[in-house]
């Protein structure tokens, strides 16, 4: 066993080479009369020139782009873009941003567009896209419209690593209240460097009474944030109708959760508003996106340095996660003043300086008890593995077990894996000066 002593107040009286690739949404309406379809199935043109589609692209399904003359994506921001072997636009000098210009030939207004994107490394923000167009308001004026998408569809069945490609959409639709759109522009952008783009798709919809194809987004996301790895595995899917790449009002979502090593990580419950431990539930989508967050603890210091540290060289002569001057269990990378292994025992995140949070606090009540309280990982008492004793001396050189220590059983969840409970002591009999620390027990592995 190790043993770490912390001191607080003191006196009673501180990557796989596989590729994947997501799936676009094929439009209902394609290949039927009057629906518009472009497919820029590669680009030719990195920067300030636009890219028409290839007339002979077609989708899955076998719909060729016809319409490919009035509408070009154009990459806009001068970051050193150039064309991929593959036909991407790329940039690792800064985020690149677009713009999508599309003319309507037709007299009838537009009632839906989806755009759709397929990109590797990081992914578009689609809260961000836009389209803006030209109209005129309900009294003849002249007005600018600026719409952020209703709808949504996402689809990373990768890791999402770089070589992965991720399909993503957005779709607009048009009622006969709203301001009538033929000529528009969508705006996206990269949220940061190294953002390939491969493939873009558009669908123009001119049909009244149209209800939508898209959806709202289930999002998962894992709670601490790894480094690397995956401690629990999501999977949401739409068991009403086997799609997983957005959900129609109405619809509901199945979220189910398993740790992928069960003899280093346990699932600890879902933060809220689920809040629950259930590894299995469900959610109702009525109107909005939903993000679930599934929480986890780990069982040693070995499985959380392995995730929570970079497993590439950032400042050392190693790997971060191998190096043990930054992850080694007596090192403080962040320069808290929190080793590695008291960094684990309550919590913390190692390239962070977090004391503030980390610190344990310890109070006097009106009756002269004690109360310490202490950050600690949300598991069953059967699974706790890390032990926090309080000890108490009388002159800072020898050192005594505290007694009749009682866990105070109101926790403080704290959406992260880990809770905060609190301990207390009883009045010391004597009435002399005591010095308090907390003995903190990990196990070896």
């Amino acid at each position: 066993m190790k043993r770490i002593s912390l001191f607080l107040l003191v006196s009673a009286v501180a990557a796989s080479a596989q590729t994947y690739f997501g799936d676009f949404v094929i439009h209902p309406n394609r290949g039927q009369e009057g629906h518009r379809f472009t497919y820029w199935e590669s680009f030719t043109q990195a920067y300030q020139a636009p890219n028409f589609a290839r007339p002979d692209s077609a989708d899955t399904e076998g719909h060729v782009s016809n319409y490919n003359d009035n509408v070009t994506i154009t990459q806009t921001e001068q970051v050193g873009a150039f064309i991929t072997g593959s036909g991407s636009i790329y940039s690792h000098g800064g985020a690149t941003t677009f713009k999508i210009e599309y003319f309507h030939d037709g007299a009838e207004p537009l009632t839906g567009i989806v755009c759709q994107f397929q990109t590797g490394g990081t992914t578009i923000d689609l809260r961000l896209v836009s389209l803006s167009y030209q109209s005129v308001s309900s009294k003849g004026e002249p007005i600018t419209v600026t719409l952020p998408g209703k709808y949504h569809a996402f689809h990373q069945p990768g890791e999402g690593g770089f070589t992965d490609r991720t399909a993503s959409g957005v779709e607009w639709i048009f009622t006969p209240e709203d301001p009538p759109v033929k000529d528009f522009v969508i705006h996206l952008e990269s949220p940061d460097i190294s953002m390939p783009i491969y493939q873009a798709q558009l669908d123009v919809i001119a049909e009244a009474d149209y209800a939508g194809t898209l959806g709202y987004l289930l999002s998962v996301d894992q709670k601490p944030q790894p480094r690397y790895g995956k401690p629990l595995m999501i999977e949401g899917s739409n068991p009403e109708t086997g799609e997983s790449r957005f959900f129609r009002p109405g619809e509901s979502a199945q979220l189910t959760v398993a740790p992928s090593d069960p003899d280093k990580f346990v699932f600890v419950g879902w933060a809220d508003p689920l809040g629950t431990t259930e590894m299995a539930v469900d959610h109702r989508f009525e109107d909005a996106d939903y993000a679930a967050t599934a929480l986890y603890a780990p069982l040693s210091y070995e499985a959380w340095r392995e995730t929570m540290f970079h497993h590439i060289l950032t400042t050392g002569e190693d790997a971060d996660d191998l190096d043990d001057a930054i992850s080694g269990p007596f090192a403080d990378h962040d320069g808290d003043g929190f080793i590695n292994q008291l960094e684990y025992a309550f919590g913390g995140d190692p390239y962070h300086a977090d004391a503030g949070l980390l610190t344990p606090e310890i109070a006097q009540q009106e009756d002269g008890t004690l109360t310490i309280t202490h950050r600690r990982w949300k598991l069953p008492p059967d699974q706790q593995r890390v032990a926090y004793l309080p000890e108490y001396s009388l002159d800072l050189k020898e050192w005594h077990r505290a007694e009749e220590v009682t866990l105070i059983s109101d926790f403080q969840d704290n959406q992260d894996g880990t809770e905060t409970v609190a301990i207390s002591l009883p009045a010391a009999s004597d009435h002399a000066a005591r010095y308090y620390r907390l003995n903190i027990t990990l196990p070896e592995n």
